[in-house]
């Protein structure tokens, strides 16, 4: 039920990834202007766009507060979370380690194929709506069906003996199969994101003296 009656949250992912990919074109070109990507990721708070605006201002407050650029930007595409922001940070953070020329066009070549990319979602969340649409009719009308059994007792009557009770049960499993195998069809599966921290690279601290570790 929860999923039938869910209808925002995809539109809320396509939304910031869609401000994903202004934010990014909006950085070639400032790049395209000379500044630097430490002067651009910052200045870029304030014409940040309204999905992506907590992001992008937590993201400039970090690097005005001394963090190196690349954990600043590690963290931003864990807030973000999603896969096209781990390609588009990456890129960003190859540069502010090795700095050269090209990043503003690879930055506008990046934005192209996150506006590729959401088209592609629009398109895709389309489609899945229409199935979670049929779905959700089929349970309405089912339950006005239930609800109308005990309106009309002899129609239900059989359900009420053993045989009938075991006949409803399998009938109700298999009605809530059903609706687990459609959102298993029509759910979002997200592509794993590639920018992540991994436990077992953490540098161990030495331990004190005279302390045992």
């Amino acid at each position: 039920m929860p999923w039938l009656l869910a209808t925002g949250s995809a539109a809320r992912r396509i939304a910031k990834l869609e401000a994903l990919g202004e934010w990014t074109q909006r950085l070639s070109d400032v790049l395209r202007l000379g500044l630097g990507l430490q002067q651009a990721l910052v200045s870029g708070r304030k014409n940040a766009p309204p999905a992506l605006h907590g992001e992008v201002s937590e993201l400039a407050d970090k690097l005005q507060a001394g963090w190196q650029a690349r954990e600043a930007l590690e963290d931003f595409a864990q807030q973000v979370d999603d896969v096209t922001a781990d390609k588009v940070c990456a890129a960003l953070a190859l540069c502010a380690i090795d700095s050269g020329p090209g990043l503003a066009q690879a930055l506008e070549d990046l934005a192209a194929s996150v506006r590729d990319e959401v088209a592609a979602r629009r398109t895709i969340e389309a489609d899945r709506a229409k199935s979670r649409t049929a779905v959700r009719w089929m349970t309405i009308i089912s339950l006005l069906v239930v609800l109308a059994g005990f309106a009309v007792p002899h129609y239900t009557a059989p359900y009420a003996t053993g045989l009938g009770q075991l006949v409803l049960a399998l009938l109700g499993g298999a009605f809530a199969a059903v609706l687990a195998w459609m959102r298993s069809l029509a759910g979002h599966r997200p592509v794993p994101r590639f920018l992540v921290s991994d436990p077992r690279s953490r540098v161990r601290q030495p331990a004190a003296q005279g302390v045992s570790p």
